[in-house]
């Protein structure tokens, strides 16, 4: 399955039920592979049900991200970009299980809508003591033209 950005975000954005700037909590959630992603999942509700547990080194609701937006004129665009979401387990497998997904999600938003699911190709299982750090894309999270 491929990377998938939900239609909805970009009609939530035009309606202004959400932006996304340097005030905004942008978090990123591991999911297990029990989720379907869908391009029509707009809202952190629609995975959070098969989201990895809170233990060994996982938060429920994920890692906060910090976010930029920069408006680029000479090439008619603007790039949206995270930091890396990064987890270290500790105690055991981190959150008690393997993930697929990492949903990515703007926590200040109302609804707390989705902005990108990843698809980690297949299960990840990150034991005792190892780090995981999902790389961004250097070009940004995405681009708008």
């Amino acid at each position: 399955m491929a990377d998938i950005i939900p239609h909805d975000f970009f009609r939530s954005v035009m309606e202004k039920e959400q932006d996304i700037n340097a005030t905004d909590t942008i978090k990123a959630a591991a999911i297990k592979n029990t989720y379907t992603p869908n391009v029509d999942h707009t809202q952190y509700s629609d995975a959070s049900g098969d989201e990895l547990a809170n233990s060994n080194g996982y938060t429920t609701g994920g890692v906060t991200c910090a976010a930029t937006v920069t408006d680029d004129d000479t090439n008619d665009n603007c790039k949206v970009d995270i930091a890396d979401p990064t987890w270290t387990a500790s105690g055991g497998t981190l959150g008690g299980a393997a993930f697929r997904y990492i949903v990515i999600y703007n926590d200040s938003s109302t609804p707390k809508s989705i902005l990108y699911i990843f698809d980690c190709g297949s299960d990840q299982t990150i034991t005792d003591g190892v780090q995981y750090t999902l790389q961004i894309d250097s070009d940004g999270l995405f681009t708008v033209a």
